[in-house]
Order: C-alpha cells, then sequence, then structure tokens
C-alpha cells in the first residue's frame, strides 16, 4: 500500500451496540501494524493516516483512544526517544468525503511525547523506565473527561495522521474504544 493512503482497520468484534475495541492502522492476521514501521517518509503533504472509520448504516461514539509508545529511552521532552517532531501528529475527525469535521490539534500538534499530557492529562505522562529494557509511555485520552465523547455517523471518520518519519522508535500503536448501533 502507498504511503500517505489511508489504513483501513476491521471491525474484530461481533454483535450490535457491543463495547468494542479497535485498532488504528491494518489490521493483518489479527495484529495491529505499528504506526512507526510505515511512517518512513510521512510529512504534512503525505501523511501515514491511521483512523477508525464508522460502518455504512451505522452512528456511535468515540469514549477513549489508548496509545503505546516503546523506545530505548523516552524522555518527555523529544518524542519517545528520537528528536521532537517537526510537523508532529494530528488528530481530527473527518466526513465520509474528506471535509475536516474537528482538528483536535490545531492549536497545539503533538511534537514530543510530554505534550500528550494537553490531551489527556496525567493519564499521558506515565513514563515506565524498566532497566535495561524500553521505556513504556502510556496514553489514555478519554473523550469524555475532556468534555464530551466523540460522536460519529456513517462513513465519519477518527484519524491520527503521522507527519514525520518516526521510523527509529521501538514501537507506536492506538485504539480506539467506543460503542456503535443501526
Amino acid at each position: 500500500m502507498a504511503l500517505g493512503k489511508v489504513r483501513r482497520i476491521t471491525d474484530r468484534m461481533a454483535g450490535e451496540g457491543i463495547y468494542r475495541l479497535v485498532h488504528l492502522g491494518t489490521v493483518a492476521n489479527g495484529t495491529t501494524v505499528d504506526m512507526s514501521n510505515s511512517a518512513t517518509t510521512a510529512s504534512t503533504t503525505a501523511p501515514a493516516v491511521y483512523h477508525f472509520t464508522m460502518p455504512d448504516g451505522r452512528s456511535g461514539t468515540l469514549e477513549r483512544v489508548t496509545m503505546l509508545l516503546i523506545d530505548g529511552s523516552i524522555d518527555l521532552t523529544k518524542f519517545g526517544g528520537i528528536s521532537a517532531l517537526t510537523n508532529g501528529l494530528k488528530m481530527y475527525t473527518e466526513t465520509a468525503g474528506g471535509t475536516t469535521i474537528t482538528n483536535y490539534t490545531t492549536d497545539v500538534t503533538v511534537k514530543k511525547s510530554g505534550d500528550f499530557v494537553l490531551f489527556a492529562g496525567p493519564d499521558a505522562g506515565m513514563v515506565n523506565e524498566l532497566g535495561s529494557t524500553d521505556d513504556t509511555q502510556l496514553i489514555r485520552w478519554t473523550f469524555a473527561k475532556a468534555g464530551q465523547p466523540i460522536k460519529l455517523n456513517s462513513g465519519e471518520s477518527f484519524n491520527i495522521a503521522v507527519q514525520d518519519d518516526i521510523t527509529s522508535l521501538t514501537e507506536f500503536v492506538a485504539m480506539v474504544q467506543g460503542n456503535y448501533s443501526k
């Protein structure tokens, strides 16, 4: 798949109106594709975009996005253990036609690991230093605590656009959680 195209996700749970855990990124053989592996030449003009799109004929809410960043030595003034990003991560919702509904990063783009605190509060500042192994940063941005859940209608999507090369990170993955019905 060419870089810059939207990577699709699959609904991994059956049933109506149940709690959903949906991976952002391509799901292959039941595993999440790590965002740091597919953003080699990402830029503001050709970002690597990861998204959850509300299935056809359904509407619902996203309650939270959780992210896991793993790298050799995480520093909140850098992005993981690499330099702060030049362009940063863009997080936004858009219509089925590609028009932005809400850009959550208009005023503050995530360029450093510490920037996640501005969205997720103290749930983003936790860095687990594990001695001789990689450090881990856990980010849980609960939309309701930031105002209200994100409402999506059929075909609308929540997106994370990676606008820089982050391939030297050990791992960076995200999931959204929420509910939808017919």
